[in-house]
């Protein structure tokens, strides 16, 4: 990890985000709920990746700049994993059933409900995880 404290990264993937977002407005509109909760499930995964492979951890709620930069590069990496594979564990399962209920018609407000529920389990499920 760089000793200089930058969140270029994290801008760009909030804009890439935003961009993906404004796209979703062009699916079909059976598609376009569950577009941005796929979104949303799979670019969470992806903001995590990019912090475990930057080991910019200070980008994750509760750590701050100067701890994050007294860790060794394996604590980083270990605490960003954890993060990753939580998100991860949700995020797959999550694209084959959204696939799977519109091949099959299901209302996409199950699609919906079930992601929020899923990405906001998630987020809680990363609380008790501490930089060691």
């Amino acid at each position: 990890m760089s000793e200089e404290k930058s969140y270029f990264g994290l801008i760009l993937w909030m804009a890439g985000f935003l961009i993906g977002t404004v796209l979703c407005m062009f699916l079909p509109e059976s598609m376009m709920l569950r577009g941005v909760m796929q979104l949303c499930s799979l670019g969470i995964c992806v903001l995590m990746g990019m912090i475990w492979h930057n080991e910019k951890i200070y980008w994750i709620n509760g750590v701050e700049f100067e701890e994050a930069l007294k860790a060794t590069s394996q604590q980083r990496k270990r605490f960003a994993m954890r993060h990753l594979k939580i998100f991860l564990w949700f995020a797959i399962p999550y694209l084959l059933f959204s696939c799977l209920s519109w091949a099959l018609g299901w209302s996409e407000w199950i699609d919906f409900s079930l992601g929020t529920v899923g990405v906001i389990c998630c987020a809680l499920a990363t609380i008790p995880i501490k930089l060691s």
